[in-house]
């Protein structure tokens, strides 16, 4: 499973980021590689508008195929893009990432059911 979270740096000790669309990047931790990357989202912060749109599509393109997002928040638009991909949305908990990952993994996250600001 590729799990993806928005933070605020590309930096394996990073904080999650409230923001969604406009995160810096995002880390994807590959639970059956127990690998852990980051894609740089610099295109959607700079956006003009459909910022969360495209973080999504970028989630979901061939390169990427992320499984799972943990975010504090996420846009209908955004959602809808997710959702339609079958990516499942979860509400962190507080801890760390790697608290977050255990958690969802553990099958102990809520999922998110719509958007959330």
């Amino acid at each position: 499973m590729k799990i993806a979270i928005p933070v605020i740096s590309n930096n394996p000790e990073t904080q999650i980021d409230s923001r969604f669309g406009r995160a810096l990047y995002f880390m994807v931790y590959d639970s059956d590689t127990d690998v852990t990357t980051f894609i740089d989202n610099s295109n959607s912060v700079n956006a003009s508008h459909g910022a969360g749109i495209g973080a999504s599509n970028n989630l979901i393109n061939p390169t990427n195929q992320v499984n799972a997002v943990i975010t504090p928040s996420c846009g209908p638009k955004a959602f809808n893009v997710l959702q339609m991909a079958g990516v499942k949305v979860y509400q962190p908990a507080q801890g760390t990432i790697k608290e977050n990952i255990k958690l969802l993994l553990e099958g102990k996250l809520a999922q998110l059911t719509g958007p959330v600001y």
